[in-house]
């Protein structure tokens, strides 16, 4: 009989798996907890929204019960008990979480401002990955502003018996540090290096400049690991190193198949060589509902002209584009020097353009096109972010100039748009204002030029390039564009932002002349991801609901 019992209760000890479930956890649902022990919901029971009831061997049951134990320890549960309980093929975790370790009083010392990077309040539950992460913070924010040899001492005091913690931070600034030297270990020339980090010898250390340089190095398409090392120093001098790793696979494929709400169903193939003495030759395909493109290019990193190094990029490219009311077959030369600076950036282009325009409409002018224009453009950043921006302002220039003797008109155009960032209380608050002008001195234009709004970066009522002109009776672009938008953002749920907007476009034939305009207003959600905010996006126009656009993108509208 005894042996009997013992092979009974071995049974659910060897068996090859049992299901898990939890009792007794009050602070934590169950969800959170088989998250902590390493279960996740698999893509069908996500879409389902079925519960998770995950199996686990047998054999590893004791060292998930440790893991639940240092979880609970760790989010302040010092005395938790926890005792399994089987149940025919399944084993209970019984959780008696008895009182956390509170905080009883935070002391703070400090010369630099850090109290909006304490998470706790007096009465919290300790928790020691917040904890830990609030020393990392403030290193962290000390080194943006140039801070490196500071005095930081962060203690937790525990007091299991009357299950209180006292914190007391000290915290000594010291001097703001400077760059003493920079040492490059690569294979690409140091001079290419050199000019794509945003750093000198001299200037006050940053960590915002070091995130940006490992970004710009990154995007010049050479080096597989970058290392930018700024531990070492001397007194208030930081030493850093640079090693970079080139590439070993100098050649590049992609291929992709997606949609995009302004331009349709879309593929796309691209093949670049990443040799820095090719030059990186490229090739492009795109093809979509409204555009096919064929393009070459090159790439020439760090070319002295005029006492100054720029990226030269050369592009030819073949295109069939599609508008409302016509259609364009071109060929383009473009060469642009480039130069990229930490908060600003501009360039110089020199374009060639044969462009023949076919459309039914008489008021469109049928027959090919010469265009050759120099272009300049600049671009002034202040925001806290380039891909999930919060505060923060930017304004960029645009502008285009032909000349009569080398293409079939003499014109002007000009682009400016400003867009800001403000964080309210509890809500995000965006807004952008985009004024474009068209001057036509004499010859013929074609359509293509002329300014067209509606998309998921204009007015979001109206489907891409669907407005034209609003005081022509010929559907084409327009000489004078104001384009505004208001877009407030607010937390609904976990991850995921509401947002309420308001755009609305003026645009006109005639140059210097804001009469007329249409609205957009409409809802959206916003999650964030680690490639740009994903979006969804619904306007009307409240003066014509059966005119409405829903979009669908990655990465910000403004």
């Amino acid at each position: 009989m005894r042996l009997f019992i013992v092979t009974l209760l071995c049974i659910p000890l060897f068996a090859a798996q049992v299901w898990i479930d939890f009792q007794g956890n009050q602070t934590f649902d169950k969800e959170r907890l088989f998250h902590e022990l390493g279960f996740e919901k698999s893509l069908s029971q996500k879409l389902l929204f079925k519960k998770l009831r995950p199996k686990v061997e047998a054999r590893l049951l004791p060292s998930l019960l440790e893991e639940l134990k240092l979880f609970y320890q760790e989010q302040g549960f010092f005395d938790v008990s926890i005792d399994t309980k089987f149940q025919n093929d399944s084993v209970i975790f019984m959780i008696d979480e008895n009182e956390p370790i509170k905080i009883a009083a935070i002391s703070v010392t400090s010369d630099f401002p850090i109290k909006h990077l304490i998470p706790f309040h007096t009465g919290d539950r300790f928790i020691v990955p917040a904890f830990v992460q609030m020393k990392k913070d403030i290193k962290k924010a000390l080194l943006q502003k140039g801070y490196c040899s500071y005095e930081l001492n962060a203690k937790a005091y525990i007091y299991k018996k009357n299950r209180i913690a006292y914190i007391v931070l000290y915290l000594k600034k010291g001097q703001i540090c400077d760059i003493g030297s920079i040492q490059i270990q690569s294979t690409i020339p140091k001079k290419v290096v050199q000019d794509h980090i945003f750093f000198k010898p001299g200037q006050p250390f940053s960590l915002e400049r070091v995130d940006e340089s490992y970004k710009e190095l990154y995007s010049l398409g050479y080096f597989r690991s970058i290392l930018i090392d700024y531990s070492k120093k001397i007194d208030n001098h930081i030493l850093l190193d640079i090693n970079l790793k080139e590439r070993k696979k100098k050649n590049i494929y992609k291929a992709g198949i997606g949609f995009e709400t302004d331009r349709g169903a879309l593929i796309n193939l691209f093949y670049k060589n990443t040799n820095f003495h090719l030059h990186q030759p490229s090739i492009t395909l795109t093809y979509s509902d409204i555009k096919k493109e064929l393009s070459f290019q090159d790439f020439y990193p760090s070319i002295t002209l005029f006492d100054n190094d720029y990226d030269i990029t050369n592009r030819l490219s073949l295109a069939k584009d599609r508008y409302d009311t016509f259609q364009t077959d071109s060929v383009q030369i473009n060469s642009k020097l480039i130069k990229k600076n930490f908060f600003s950036s501009y360039s110089f282009g020199l374009t060639l353009r044969k462009e023949r325009v076919t459309s039914t409409q008489s008021c469109i002018g049928n027959g090919y096109y010469t265009l050759l224009y120099p272009s300049i453009t600049f671009f002034l950043d202040r925001r806290d972010s380039k891909i999930d921006p919060t505060k923060g302002w930017f304004l960029s220039l645009k502008a285009q100039s032909s000349l009569k003797a080398f293409s079939n008109s003499n014109f002007l155009k000009t682009e400016t748009t400003f867009g800001w960032y403000y964080p309210l209380e509890s809500v995000q608050l965006y807004a952008k204002a985009k004024f474009g002008q068209l001057l036509i001195a004499n010859g013929n234009l074609p359509p293509s030029i002329y300014f067209y709004a509606g998309g998921s970066s204009s007015n979001r009522a109206y489907s891409y390039r669907s407005i034209h002109a609003l005081d022509s009776s010929c559907d084409i672009g327009g000489k004078s564009l104001l384009q505004t938008t208001v877009e407030f953002r607010k937390p609904v749920f976990k991850n995921v932002l509401g947002a309420l907007f308001w755009d609305r476009v003026y645009l006109s034939r005639k140059s210097f002349t804001i009469d007329r305009y249409v609205d957009g207003v409409g809802l959206g959600a916003i999650y964030p991801t680690p490639i740009g905010n994903i979006k969804a996006y619904f306007g009307i126009d409240p003066k014509n609901i059966s005119q409405n656009s829903f979009f669908i993108l990655i990465g910000e509208s403004f």
